[in-house]
């Protein structure tokens, strides 16, 4: 096979556009598609570790979110309005592809709005350490308000109304267990095995590895919840970004979950 060669896109939807980057050829294909969401504050850029690892069997499509990366910075940040541009981007692919959902972190809790059965093309979602419920997120308050992280007011809206966070100050507890519940596509939820607990007390202590999101209370919640759709994986000696490429488990894992879903598409 040739070697694969990707370009930067932007595509209309109806209630705005999406940047990504995805495979040369990927319109006039007929492979399966996995897309893959960046978590908030980062870009489609960061996932292009993937590109080398699963473009041989897939078509790629890295998508950067609404006011991240390439993105414009249009409207009021909200998860239902994420999963209206990417079922709007998604409906344009060719229905005889499948399509698979990897999301980080916010990006995860998009990838499992996009598997309710609402988006036909959807085969199969994977949500990367997704903040289940918010107000216990000491981390992420922490993080953003390092010097070295510079947010655009559509970002500070991001955090308010997805996470419930105004600066240090905890608004409100979203709690999204209930998209665990309304999957109706075979989900995996993966997450690492760096305790988001105990907490540390000032931005200064964060570690390299930043503290899962889930913790052992959205573990038991997921397994309360009892869709059999459902399942929950751990990578070991990891933290939040746990979907990294250059980590074997999270490869092996990944590649796992797009062949069972995704099955190869003769040429």
């Amino acid at each position: 096979m040739q070697d694969l060669t990707f370009q930067i896109c932007e595509s209309s939807t109806t209630s705005g556009s999406l940047h990504f980057i995805a495979s040369t050829d990927f319109q006039n294909s007929n492979r399966h598609v996995v897309i893959m969401l960046h978590g908030a504050l980062r870009c489609c850029d960061s996932l292009a570790g993937w590109l080398p690892v699963l473009s041989r069997d897939y078509d790629m499509i890295l998508v950067d979110l609404p006011g991240h990366g390439r993105d414009r910075a249009i409207g009021n940040p909200s998860l239902s309005d994420y999963a209206v541009r990417l079922q709007d981007f998604i409906s344009v692919i060719d229905e005889r592809r499948k399509v698979a959902v990897l999301g980080e972190s916010l990006g995860g809790l998009v990838a499992l709005g996009l598997g309710q059965g609402t988006t036909p093309r959807v085969a199969a979602v994977m949500a990367a350490d997704p903040p289940l419920s918010t107000a216990k997120q000491w981390c992420v308050r922490l993080n953003v308000q390092r010097p070295a992280i510079p947010m655009t007011p559509y970002q500070r809206a991001l955090l308010t109304n997805m996470m419930g966070f105004d600066g240090d100050k905890i608004l409100k507890d979203h709690l999204y267990y209930p998209l665990i519940e309304k999957v109706r596509v075979p989900t995996l939820v993966i997450t690492g095995d760096t305790p988001l607990f105990p907490a540390l007390p000032d931005v200064k202590d964060i570690p390299k590895h930043v503290p899962c999101l889930i913790d052992e209370v959205d573990k038991a919640f997921i397994r309360q919840i009892g869709n059999p759709l459902v399942s929950v994986e751990i990578i070991r000696d990891a933290g939040h970004l746990c979907m990294d490429a250059a980590n074997r488990q999270a490869c092996h894992i990944v590649r796992a979950f797009c062949s069972q879903h995704l099955p190869p598409v003769a040429v």
